[in-house]
Formats: structure tokens, C-alpha cells, sequence
């Protein structure tokens, strides 16, 4: 049998100790949301299969599944989070834990053939049960995928990417195009209410993600309130809500963070104590921060990117683990 690439990385995988994690790949003290409350926001699903060669000589066939969420900014292009584009995938063989890197391969040719979009959702429940969905829900498939090159998994700076749909989606009430702020906006401002929606983990026992949408108000803070060192106010919005109980938590990510029916941010991550803790806990990659970059992904040319300089890296941090897969083969 021939495989197109086979890269082994490592056998033993170290995960550092953290004051904060990913919200990757859901709503705490939230509200189950409307169909067509946030017509922008959409279901993002990661699907990955590949044949592995192990210095053992054997071969072996892994999956793996991941689901964040997105914005849908023009017809053809939906905003999500660096982090939530797989780069390798962990798995264990034969009692040994090793990580491969994801590549194009027989089963999935493309990067974007491994991704699907939905949009006009509110219940994804056939989706996750039996891949099936019906009207308004439509599937996207993805053409491209453009991560910000100067995205750092160890900081969490440029925590942004765009997809590229194969073709136009129809809009619809359920489906429409966010409203994106200017790049001179500085808003929201601290000390405002914002809402932030998506699929993720109701509260830091559950043992699913809901199938329905949930949302819940936050509230923005200065940066000076912000607990992560390093944290840029330029780049990066945290929110929160002062007594606790609401956030958002893994699952979330690549969600919206709307301020006025604007999308203001894309969700980061969380502290890795827990989600819905007290306090401006929850972080969001500031859209206004790269609007010249998004506008040149929605017109096909990609210019040289703004970028959050890194004076130091934040202590403590929590690196993007591999994504979890399952031998098949």
C-alpha cells in the first residue's frame, strides 16, 4: 500500500502546566438561543483520517474529530480562531503515545476537504448523530484555509483564520453576513455589555457539549483587570462577568463576540482553573485589530498581515495539545 507522506514527531507528549486554555475545540451561565437570534454564526467540523508509519514498522490508520465554531463575513468566507485548524493529531499504539502531523492525504487530499461548515444552525443534533441536517441549515464545504502566518500557539497572538467556501451560500434570515467594525474602532469599550454565543460545554462537569446553541452577555474590561500576563488590549479583548458563573469554555472557539450586532471578537481561550470563574477571564482576539488583513482574505489577496508583537512569553501557558485521534487500523 502507498501512502502520499508519513510523519512520525514524537513519542512522548508534555503538556506544561497552565493558567489558562483554549476554549477550542461552550456557553456557561448562558441561554439556549433562537433559530436565527446570531444568523452569522457558524458550526465548524473537523474530520481526519491518515495512515501512519511507526518506527516499529507498522502502519497504522488514525481518526480524529474536532468541532469549533465561526462567522460568516462575506458569502464565500467564515472567520474562526488559529487554534482551531489541527495541526497534528496524538494518538497511543500498542501502550506508546505518539503525535503525528497532519498532512494531505488519500483520504482527505486537501486541508480544506477535511473541514465542514454549517450555517443557519441552532440544534446540531442529526448532525452529530447521523451527518444529516435539514432546511434552514446549509453545508459549506471549504476550499482554503488561511491561518494568520504569525499566529504563535505558545502566546496565543494572532489567534485568527479565515476559510474559503467552494462557492457562494445563499443568504437567508437565518443566514447573513456580520457586520465587521472599522479599523480605527476601538470599541467595545470597557465596561460594556457584550454577547457571545456558541456550542460549547454548558459548565466545567458536563460530559457533552449541547446540541443546541446556547448565549450569554459579558461584560468587557480594561486591560489593566486582565489576569494573563502578556495580554495585548491592542489585539486581544477579555471579558467576563464580575461574580462568576458565566463564560465562555471549550467548544467555543472561533465563536463570535458581538457588541451591538458588531463582531468585535473571536473566542480564545479561557482560564484553565475553570470556565464561568469571576472576573474578566475569557479571551477574544480583537477583530478591529485586523480588518486590512481580513479584507484582503475576502478579496483572494492576502497582504502582509498586522501582527501582535510578543515582548515575553506568557509564563505558565498551556500549549495547544494535539488533537486527540483513535487508531482505526
Amino acid at each position: 500500500m502507498i501512502f502520499f507522506k508519513v510523519v512520525f514527531l514524537l513519542v512522548v507528549f508534555y503538556l506544561k502546566e497552565a493558567n489558562f486554555q483554549l476554549a477550542d475545540p461552550n456557553i456557561v451561565g448562558g441561554t439556549i438561543a433562537k433559530l436565527g437570534s446570531w444568523p452569522s454564526i457558524a458550526f465548524v467540523n473537523w474530520k481526519y483520517k491518515a495512515a501512519y508509519s511507526l518506527p516499529t514498522g507498522v502502519t497504522v490508520t488514525v481518526s480524529s474529530s474536532v468541532n469549533c465554531d465561526g462567522v460568516l463575513i462575506s458569502r464565500t468566507k467564515v472567520l474562526t480562531a488559529a487554534h482551531c485548524i489541527p495541526t497534528s493529531v496524538r494518538f497511543t499504539y500498542a501502550g506508546v503515545t505518539y503525535i503525528g502531523q497532519v498532512y494531505n492525504n488519500q483520504f482527505y487530499p486537501t486541508q480544506g476537504s477535511s473541514f465542514s461548515i454549517y450555517l443557519g444552525l441552532q440544534d446540531k443534533t442529526s448532525i452529530v448523530n447521523s451527518g444529516t441536517y435539514s432546511a434552514p441549515t446549509v453545508k459549506a464545504s471549504v476550499l482554503r484555509v488561511t491561518v494568520h502566518p504569525n499566529w504563535n500557539s505558545a502566546t496565543l497572538a494572532n489567534d485568527i483564520a479565515v476559510f474559503t467556501l467552494t462557492s457562494p451560500v445563499t443568504l437567508s434570515t437565518y443566514i447573513q453576513i456580520v457586520s465587521l467594525p472599522a479599523a480605527s474602532f476601538t470599541y467595545p469599550a470597557p465596561i460594556v455589555s457584550a454577547w457571545a454565543a456558541g456550542w460549547g460545554y454548558t459548565s466545567n462537569n458536563a460530559a457533552t457539549t449541547p446540541n443546541q446553541l446556547y448565549q450569554v452577555q459579558l461584560t468587557v474590561y480594561p486591560a489593566k483587570n486582565c489576569p494573563y500576563s502578556g495580554f495585548n488590549t491592542l489585539y486581544q479583548i477579555c471579558a467576563g462577568n464580575v461574580y462568576g458563573g458565566q463564560g465562555v469554555c471549550q467548544g467555543d472557539s472561533g465563536g463570535p463576540l458581538y457588541y451591538n450586532n458588531v463582531l468585535v471578537g473571536i473566542t480564545s481561550f479561557t482560564n484553565a482553573a475553570g470556565c464561568g470563574l469571576s472576573g474578566p477571564q475569557n479571551g477574544f482576539t480583537r477583530v478591529s485589530a485586523y480588518i486590512s488583513w481580513i479584507n484582503s482574505a475576502v478579496s483572494n489577496e492576502v497582504t502582509s498581515p498586522p501582527t501582535q508583537t510578543v515582548t515575553g512569553a506568557i509564563p505558565q501557558i498551556r500549549l495547544p495539545s494535539p488533537t486527540n485521534g483513535t487508531v482505526v487500523a
